[in-house]
């Protein structure tokens, strides 16, 4: 919560440290592998999250993948509220800083 406002950058070797985040990069061998959100990227199969949430275990791979769930859904709601609340006061900038994270992933 001190962050909520803020650019977070967190390298994470542990994937539950950032399945919650706003958005992840995902590096392979030194360059981008892949950037979105982690629903976004567990939607993909063949992508490189999916394959590392997927080398952790199928119960914890189902586990991770409900955590990404559940926190898109509530980014969701937290937006729309967002959205109905300014919308019946005086036309603000949009905020545009999301946080950004970092998982490093070896092939």
């Amino acid at each position: 919560q001190r962050f909520a406002d803020s650019t977070v950058l967190t390298v994470a070797h542990r994937l539950d440290t950032i399945i919650d985040s706003d958005r992840i990069l995902v590096m392979n061998k030194g360059v981008v592998g892949e950037f979105d959100s982690p629903s976004a990227l567990l939607t993909n199969p063949d992508g490189l999250l999916s394959h590392l949430v997927n080398e952790a275990g199928a119960q914890q791979a189902q586990h991770l993948r409900t955590l990404a769930a559940s926190a898109s859904a509530l980014k969701d709601q937290q937006q729309h509220e967002q959205n109905v609340a300014s919308s019946s006061q005086s036309p603000s900038s949009e905020n545009d800083e999301h946080r950004a994270l970092l998982v490093s992933g070896a092939s």
